[in-house]
C-alpha cells in the first residue's frame, strides 16, 4: 500500500536527519564545551599584552587580540585616569575583540598611535581614536573577514560584520571611496594602503616620529 512507502520514507528521513544531527555534535561538541573556563580565560590572556607607560599617559597594546581584551583594557583604563593615547601593535585578532576596543577608545576620547604594524581587527581598534598618528614606518592593513575552521561559529554571517566596521568607520570620517577598497582583499592577502592614501581617506590625521 502506498501509505506504507510512505511511512518507510518518512522513517529514512528521520533517521538520516538524526544520523547527521549526531555527527555534528561529535564534530562540533567540543568546539563549544568549555570544561573550565578560567583555563580559557587565562590563554586568552597570554596571546596580547597591555602596558601602562612610565608617564601614565599611554597604554600600549601589543599581540594578538583575543576575546576579553576589551575587558581587560578597561579596567586597565579606570585605573590608569591619566591615559590619553593608547599605542597599537598587533597582526589582528578576534573582530569581536577588535571592535571592542574600538569602541571603548572612541567613547573615552582617547587618541591612537601605530609605530610598526596593525593589521585587521587591530587595524578597527585604531581607528576608534579620536585622533589617529601612524609613524613614519608604520602600517595599516585591512581584509575580509575569515572563520576559524577549527571553531565554526554556526550562523556568523561575515558580510554583516563587516559592514558593522562600514558603518563605524563612516562615522569616524573615513571617505567613502576608501570605504568601498577596505574589505575588498580575500582574508588570505591584505592590502596596506599607503600613507599618502591613509591621509586623504581621513583615516589617520598625520605621521608623527616615535
Amino acid at each position: 500500500a502506498a501509505w506504507i512507502a510512505y511511512l518507510a520514507i518518512a522513517g529514512s528521513l528521520v533517521f538520516t536527519l538524526l544520523s547527521l544531527l549526531v555527527s555534528y555534535q561529535s564534530l562540533t561538541a567540543d568546539k563549544f564545551v568549555v570544561e573550565d573556563p578560567l583555563a580559557l580565560e587565562k590563554a586568552r590572556a597570554s596571546q596580547y599584552t597591555l602596558r601602562v607607560s612610565p608617564n601614565g599617559r599611554q597604554i600600549h597594546i601589543s599581540g594578538s587580540l583575543a576575546l576579553g581584551s576589551g575587558d581587560k583594557l578597561s579596567d586597565l583604563l579606570d585605573q590608569n585616569r591619566a591615559v590619553t593615547d593608547i599605542v597599537l601593535s598587533s597582526d589582528g585578532g578576534h573582530v569581536y575583540a577588535g571592535r571592542r576596543i574600538a569602541y571603548l577608545i572612541n567613547s573615552r576620547l582617547l587618541n591612537t598611535y601605530v609605530y610598526g604594524s596593525c593589521k585587521s581587527a587591530c587595524a578597527t581598534a585604531f581607528i576608534g581614536g579620536a585622533k589617529r598618528h601612524l609613524g613614519r614606518a608604520a602600517k595599516l592593513g585591512f581584509h575580509q573577514y575569515g572563520i576559524d575552521l577549527r571553531f565554526p561559529l554556526p550562523l556568523y554571517d561575515l558580510e554583516a560584520e563587516q559592514e558593522k566596521e562600514i558603518r563605524f568607520y563612516r562615522l569616524q570620517g573615513i571617505s567613502e571611496d576608501f570605504l568601498g577598497r577596505v574589505f575588498k582583499s580575500s582574508h588570505q592577502e591584505i592590502w596596506f594602503p599607503t600613507h599618502k592614501e591613509l591621509l586623504n581617506a581621513g583615516v589617520i590625521h598625520d605621521i608623527v616620529e616615535e
